[in-house]
């Protein structure tokens, strides 16, 4: 006779042999990030979230966990610590502004892989290896810095063994400087991806996120450094100052990057 409170042996083996993935998703909400594209941004992390959910629930090797960074004229942080996804609930972006500002973006991801903030998911364990996805609608503002943070964060242990994939939207598929850092931070492993419609952007983004989820559970496991080390909570305000004139001032538009001349996108996924 069973006990029905007690986990059956086949139920606590599966447990042990699960093993954490923490997806990462870098969100573009810059000045341009507004309206509909903002409503298509957030429909699709919440799509890919749900879409997670259902990975994780029926995997018996993988758990995930999702942390989520906000990045325009400076990052921040919705999850100090990776969350597991089956707990996790997706509350929708509703504040955008500022510039496109990669440095930022790549240093805050550098410091928070750096740090040890994700080896939180078991110290003695094994776990797959992340999966990054960096969303933006635009090219960078800061194109003549950016290159030297990424050569830094490319310096990382954790990042080398990173899953990565762009994800070009707007006007960002267009542009040959938005293509350009996206395939430099994703780099010859990674995938680029671009659409111009943001009503596809739902599949897009599910598929993007469940191919590195695919991806990476296909590679052999890599042990987490120990860290004892917890990031505080950071808190959600922008650190933008309000500069008053500065309102209306579309960054994107009005203070567009350094092109060489002759720059070209050689080759796009």
């Amino acid at each position: 006779m069973s006990d029905t409170g007690t986990p059956d042996v086949q139920s606590v083996i599966a447990s042990l042999r699960r093993r954490v993935m923490t997806v990462v998703f870098m969100i573009d909400v810059s000045g341009s990030v507004k309206g509909e594209r903002l409503a298509a941004v957030n429909s699709a992390i919440k799509n890919a979230v749900s879409a997670l959910k259902k990975y994780d629930e029926g995997s018996a090797t993988v758990e995930i966990q999702v942390a989520i960074m906000e990045f325009a004229s400076s990052a921040v942080w919705r999850t100090p610590v990776p969350e597991p996804v089956s707990e996790y609930r997706y509350d929708e972006i509703t504040r955008t502004g500022g510039g496109t500002n990669y440095s930022n973006a790549f240093k805050s991801l550098d410091e928070k892989l750096s740090s040890g903030a994700f080896a939180f998911m078991g110290a003695e364990a094994r776990s797959y290896s992340p999966a990054l996805i960096l969303l933006t609608d635009g090219r960078p503002s800061d194109p003549l810095i950016y290159g030297e943070a990424l050569d830094r964060l490319k310096k990382t242990a954790c990042f080398r063994r990173t899953v990565k994939a762009g994800v070009a939207i707007g006007e960002g598929a267009s542009s040959n400087e938005c293509l350009r850092a996206l395939a430099e931070f994703t780099g010859d492993k990674g995938t680029v991806f671009s659409t111009g419609d943001i009503r596809t952007l739902d599949g897009l983004i599910e598929r993007t996120v469940l191919n590195g989820v695919d991806l990476s559970a296909r590679r052999p496991l890599e042990v987490v450094a120990p860290s004892n080390d917890v990031p505080p909570p950071m808190p959600l305000e922008w650190e933008d100052p309000e500069i008053p004139g500065f309102e209306d001032i579309d960054w994107e538009r009005d203070f567009p990057p350094f092109n060489p001349a002759g720059s070209e996108m050689e080759a796009m996924v």
